[in-house]
């Protein structure tokens, strides 16, 4: 099996696992057949306003109806819709929705794990990625960004979902049993001497506690889901704060919604 047929493969059980969530179907590209999952998920990021996969024009028209009058704002069918998080549907939010469409410099916002609107300077280019699990290396193999993985858990080198990529050029931090580990102090030295900016993380109080020094540092984190029903909207949420939707949409193509969705609960 060649590499790009074993990532379709990670990201077939990736989509089957959220399938019992579902409304909205996703085709997962294949060149032999396609196959049909149901899910809810969408990126979780403020200013998917329209609750789909992504942040593009549609979006923006549909803020533009809100202000207009045209539409009446449903918070919670549409809660991403807040680019700003402010409380309120303004010209301010389409005003951001387009500077994250063109990539300009700007504050974005995401749903993380605890449930907050969690800040994140955008765009991200290029990033030196640390991982603190091989499940988050996973999920940048699938994005098309393993190599922008610097440093890495131990676990990385001795999973076998991640056994298929090349870990030469990654250097080892923390311990398998423990993603905390990552967090430690000589894997923080390990993080700057390799001047790492941006952590995918697992979601511990550590591990969060350690994000505030990490950004004094001039790291960002990124706290998601990054098991069970929520795998794919991690990928859709990745996709657009990392610019990689485009490596998504090779895998996945969402059809057309009837309506938006509440989020999965």
């Amino acid at each position: 099996m060649d590499k790009n047929s074993k990532l379709l493969t990670i990201v077939v059980v990736v989509i089957v696992v959220v399938a019992a969530c579902g409304v909205a179907a996703y085709t997962l590209l294949s060149d032999d057949d396609d196959a049909v999952f149901q899910t809810d998920s969408v990126a979780q990021v403020y200013g998917n306003a329209n609750m789909d996969y992504t942040i593009d024009s549609r979006d923006v028209d549909f803020l533009q109806s809100i202000v207009n009058g045209e539409t009446t704002w449903d918070d919670t069918e549409n809660p991403f819709a807040d680019a700003n998080t402010d409380g309120a549907i303004t010209q301010e939010d389409i005003d951001l929705v387009n500077k994250i469409i063109a990539k300009e410099e700007c504050t974005v916002y995401y749903y993380d794990y605890w449930g907050n609107a969690s800040a994140l300077n955008f765009p991200i280019n290029n990033p030196r990625i640390a991982v603190t699990y091989w499940q988050q290396a996973e999920e940048m193999g699938i994005l098309g960004l393993w190599d922008n993985i610097v440093v890495a858990n131990n676990s990385v080198f001795t999973s076998s979902s991640t056994s298929i990529y090349d870990t030469s050029g990654i250097v080892s931090i923390g311990t398998s049993s423990s993603s905390s580990s990552s967090v430690d102090s000589a894997a923080i030295e390990t993080m700057m001497d390799n001047d790492v900016d941006l952590i995918i993380a697992s979601c511990y109080t550590t591990i969060k506690e350690a994000a505030v020094e990490l950004e004094s540092l001039g790291i960002q984190s990124i706290f998601l889901w990054h098991a069970g029903s929520y795998c794919l909207s991690t990928i859709l949420t990745l996709g657009v704060l990392l610019g990689q939707e485009p490596a998504v949409m090779r895998y996945s193509r969402p059809l057309e919604r009837s309506q938006p969705s509440p989020l999965c609960t």
